[in-house]
């Protein structure tokens, strides 16, 4: 009976030391400066965020879920870290992509424009420890040729839009 006793207070013990321990879980969040999509040109005259001047870019989205998941840092141990990486051109962020760099991340909340599939699919072959989640690009042909194990798409595509209409 004492055994018994001195099992369930180990157990206690080393499951309260072990609470107490907050992991990080890194996300990052990746886009483009000259992003043709969030500038003059690409934003519709009729589209009712150009009126309100604020910027269009789902970074705001991302900042409010990190907010939300601060409620649950206390039950599930665990503290979402959110950087935000912004590079010049498209290349650049495939770059970024491929480096070793992006090892420290868990997820990546990609609002990029992907049209070269290709590129884009080299660059993140080899993390496949790393969930990508598409959140901007519409393209049709992320969900025809990226068969990827970690390559999610949140954004829904061209198909997906118009299909809603009719």
């Amino acid at each position: 009976m004492k055994i018994i006793i001195i099992y369930i207070l180990y157990f206690l013990l080393t499951s309260i030391s072990n609470a107490k321990t907050v992991k990080n879980y890194n996300i990052l969040f990746l886009d483009v400066e000259a992003d043709k999509r969030y500038n003059e040109w690409g934003i519709h005259p009729v589209d009712i965020r150009s009126k309100l001047k604020k910027e269009a870019r789902p970074l705001q989205g991302a900042n409010l879920g990190i907010e939300d998941s601060m409620r649950l840092m206390r039950l599930t141990k665990t503290n979402f870290l959110l950087n935000h990486v912004r590079k010049k051109t498209y290349e650049e962020a495939l770059n970024f992509l491929g480096s070793k760099e992006i090892d420290k991340y868990k997820a990546v909340l990609l609002d990029l424009n992907i049209s070269n599939i290709e590129g884009f699919k080299n660059s993140i072959i080899g993390h496949e420890e790393i969930i990508y989640l598409n959140v901007s690009s519409p393209n049709n042909a992320l969900r025809n040729e990226m068969c990827l194990p970690n390559f999610l798409n949140i954004y829904p595509s061209y198909s997906m839009l118009t299909d809603s209409i009719s």
